[in-house]
């Protein structure tokens, strides 16, 4: 219940403001009425912002939406010697998903990220990604535990409900970015024609359509600020969750030497107030400890 709680404020906000916007629409083209009328209008407009936001989930959640997931994330198709050292310890760890915890294996895609840094992430329903940093960098225990850990949010679908997120958010980050365009324009015909006699409808019909711009991306980004902290926090408990799940598939040592390894990269962030407030991954120490006392348990 508590993984669906941040997805299910974030589909209610962004039908809140598409309603908003769509409500506004027809208010500025058609005018507005009162009465029986208005209400009925109303109730279409909220009908129709929830079947745009189910649309906009289902699309991600379709092998089209899964292929832009891909797409997005700067990944390629691996060659032939990273799939002969990879998907065989991918393999295994199906195998001991399945034997130890009766988790159903996953056709799972492996793709290749190519970035210095040793990062790995999972994407949608089944998208493993990985970075030569890691893979070249890792030894094999530690490569596979890492595997393990990513396996461990598809197989808690903590990447898909990640990926309907994104689905249903795409209206906010539309209506934030032509919001911003809105007002930069808007500001810019202000300035122009400011001082200018001839130039005052303008600059009246300016100044209101940036009012209305800037409240409409205002509330995008305040509903986002808060919803992503929501998300964030929600998401660094889905993290000790899948060393957990590494851990119990034998994997923890592995886990424990990677970690150690690239404990320090930890160093090169900043570490203001908010900088760990949207940190999406906890403290690699905090994760350590944890893994330690599963380890003793």
């Amino acid at each position: 219940m508590k993984r669906a709680i941040p997805i299910t404020l974030l589909f209610l906000f962004n039908w809140f403001m598409l309603y908003l916007l769509l409500q506004f629409g027809v208010s500025f083209t058609h005018g507005t009425h009162g009465g029986a009328h208005a209400v009925a209008i109303s109730y279409v407009i909220a009908l129709l912002a929830f079947v745009i936001l189910c649309g906009l989930a289902f699309l991600m959640d379709s092998p089209f939406g899964q292929g832009l997931l891909r797409l997005l994330s700067g990944a390629r198709k691996p060659i032939g010697r990273e799939t002969g050292k990879i998907e065989p310890a991918i393999a295994i760890i199906q195998e001991k998903a399945l034997a130890e915890l009766k988790s159903s294996p996953l056709p799972i895609k492996l793709m290749i990220l190519d970035d210095p840094l040793p990062t790995a992430f999972s994407m949608g329903k089944e998208t493993l990604i990985l970075s030569r940093g890691l893979y070249e960098t890792a030894n094999d225990s530690e490569l596979a535990a890492v595997i393990a850990h990513e396996c461990a949010h598809l197989h808690n679908g903590d990447s898909h409900r990640l990926g309907i997120a994104l689905g249903v958010s795409l209206p906010a980050l539309i209506v934030a970015g032509i919001s911003g365009a809105i007002v930069k324009i808007t500001a810019a015909v202000i300035t122009s024609h400011s001082g200018k006699e001839e130039g005052t409808i303008w600059v009246l019909f300016s100044f209101v359509l940036m009012l209305f711009a800037g409240f409409f991306g205002l509330l995008a980004k305040i509903g986002h600020w808060l919803l992503n902290l929501i998300t964030l926090f929600v998401g660094r408990q889905q993290e000790f969750e899948a060393d957990r799940f590494a851990v119990q598939l034998g994997y923890g040592a592995g886990l424990l030497s990677f970690l150690d390894k690239i404990k320090n990269l930890e160093f090169s962030k900043a570490t203001g107030i908010f900088d760990r407030l949207y940190a999406t991954h906890p403290a690699i120490m905090l994760r350590i400890g944890k893994i330690e006392e599963t380890l003793k348990g």
